[in-house]
């Protein structure tokens, strides 16, 4: 399991307290749930520990046990997850590729897979791994969805409330500056140069101190 390799080396490396290493990580609380999703029509998450015991009684070498190694070390100060989103796919995009039952979609679908997934034809300015791209400005209000709903699930996931946020690829609509803040999130890691996209292919460059 990772997860005993990890915090194996974390516990091997000590500070002048002889408090081990912590290990940060960027953290998402959800994965797509593949069932529902082509039962619905729809993205639909599925949260982490439901996903680890889903696939414990599939192979029970690799994850037997996991979410509790995974609160062993939270407990423990070993690992610290933060906010990363809910997903690390723009809903938009990937509901627009599953609405035209796009075959490559479907074929990574039909082997639990999500990877190697095209951009929507139709969405030229979003990348499939942008969560939090848009194409019209309306889009916003759907990520604050998306945002509040990612945070309620990874506090159930990890058993505690986050306060650093990093979005995927690091994009996010700087409205949403505040309304992050007031869910609980005191820092967002942002790069020092960014272009902020206004909608509609339309950006304005975004420095940070």
């Amino acid at each position: 399991m990772d997860y005993e390799q990890l915090f194996h080396v974390l516990k091997s490396v000590k500070d002048k307290n002889g408090k081990p290493a912590v290990f940060t990580t960027y953290a998402m609380p959800a994965n797509v749930n593949i069932k529902e999703t082509l039962r619905q029509g729809k993205f639909v998450p599925e949260n982490l520990d439901a996903t680890y015991n889903r696939l414990a009684k599939e192979d029970t070498s690799i994850f037997e046990d996991a979410v509790e190694l995974m609160q062993e070390g939270i407990s423990a100060g070993l690992i610290r997850p933060q906010f990363h989103g809910r997903e690390h796919l723009n809903v938009l995009a990937f509901n627009r590729l599953l609405s035209d039952k796009n075959p490559v979609l479907m074929a990574n679908l039909e082997l639990n897979s999500l990877a190697g997934l095209p951009n929507h034809e139709g969405l030229p300015h979003i990348k499939f791994s942008e969560a939090f791209s848009f194409r019209d400005k309306e889009e916003i209000e759907n990520h604050k969805v998306i945002i509040k709903d990612g945070l309620s699930r990874i506090e159930k996931v990890y058993g505690y409330k986050l306060g650093t946020f990093t979005p995927p690829v690091m994009l996010l609509h700087p409205e949403l500056y505040s309304y992050v803040e007031e869910l609980g999130i005191k820092a967002i890691d942002k790069p020092r140069f960014h272009q902020v996209h206004l909608g509609e292919g339309k950006y304005q460059n975004e420095k940070n101190n």
